[in-house]
């Protein structure tokens, strides 16, 4: 039996389109909620079209593509990170208070990122506010994603520890769950 290919499979199942369509989907009816978040990506979007020579046009297709699909891997990022952060709670006398938001701190931008919106702006202060635009929205997408899947695989982690060893899940656990909900902005500390 090859478990390496085995655990490949589960992590593919774990982490299928559904799941990233689904909190996609969910994210983008929060931006539309904030409509002069939504409109704003749509405007930029529009004045990029209406300046852009075939060629750009393909340049910023291109680029979101390679953005929607690096999706998976952020939300699969996100997932190995919460579980570590929990194993580093459950086990750990000092651990982070704010284990999501130090991760953000720590990750490096997307150096494509950079290029295309360079390349695209040719120095053109008004093209370069609206890549700045979409360059932001899907960071924000980005990190949502990490944001879900950070939580997914602190809970999971979190729950297996419940059910082999529940007294691992004392005061200080449960204190620990909370802060982590709280960096993740799903409760209010």
């Amino acid at each position: 039996m090859d478990f390496k290919e085995m655990l490949k499979r589960i992590e593919a199942r774990m982490f299928d389109s559904d799941l990233i369509y689904t909190i996609l989907k969910a994210y983008q009816e929060k931006e539309e909620i904030d409509s002069d978040y939504y409109c704003g990506y749509t405007r930029s979007v529009t004045a990029l079209y209406d300046v852009f020579d075939h060629e750009e046009r393909q340049m910023l297709v291109g680029w979101e593509a390679y953005l929607r699909a690096g999706l998976g891997e952020k939300l699969r990022f996100g997932f190995r990170q919460g579980v570590f952060a929990a194993f580093q709670h459950l086990y750990a006398q000092k651990a982070p208070n704010r284990p999501f938001s130090e991760l953000l701190e720590t990750e490096q931008l997307d150096a494509r990122d950079e290029h295309v919106c360079e390349v695209l702006a040719k120095g053109d202060e008004e093209r370069d506010l609206h890549l700045r635009a979409l360059q932001d929205i899907w960071e924000n997408r980005r990190n949502e994603m990490k944001r879900c899947g950070f939580y997914l695989g602190y809970q999971y982690a979190v729950g297996i520890a419940g059910e082999t060893a529940p007294a691992m899940i004392g005061e200080r656990m449960r204190e620990r769950i909370f802060r982590t909900e709280v960096d993740l902005e799903l409760k209010e500390g």
